[in-house]
């Protein structure tokens, strides 16, 4: 399912949608998406978010998500993710200074763009994968 242009999930949306395995949230303009979308979308594996703004991922340990995908956020809050056992896939494009201590110690597949800066990238641990993702010049 893709939504594009949200300004507000709880007005726009009913639910909650159990079915719904796979969602991509395009244009959300408030911080907290994750909340309206655990409150709708029990069931999800994968979430894209394309969004302007802040991002807060203290409900994701709500979800069964094992995909997620961020693009576009300027302040991504990775505290939520600690306590989100299925998690095992993340992809950040596009989202500068992000902290990844959070992190620390969980066996995860990371894909980051070469464009951004990472805080505790050497604090990940053995469990992590980090894949760079984007254009290198010389």
């Amino acid at each position: 399912m893709q939504l594009s242009r949200v300004g507000d999930l709880r007005g726009v949306l009913g639910g909650p949608w159990p079915q719904v395995r796979d969602l991509s949230v395009l244009g959300y303009l408030g911080v907290d998406v994750i909340d309206a979308v655990a409150a709708r979308f029990p069931s999800l594996h994968r979430l894209t978010l394309r969004v302007q703004g802040a991002v807060d991922l203290g409900d994701l340990a709500r979800l069964p998500v094992e995909v997620l995908d961020l693009q576009g956020c300027r302040i991504v809050n990775l505290s939520g993710v600690t306590a989100t056992s299925t998690l095992q896939k993340i992809w950040l494009e596009g989202c500068p200074d992000v902290d990844l201590r959070p992190l620390a110690g969980r066996k995860l597949e990371l894909y980051l763009s070469r464009k951004s800066a990472y805080h505790g990238l050497d604090e990940l641990g053995p469990g992590a994968t980090v894949n760079w993702i984007g254009v290198v010049k010389d």
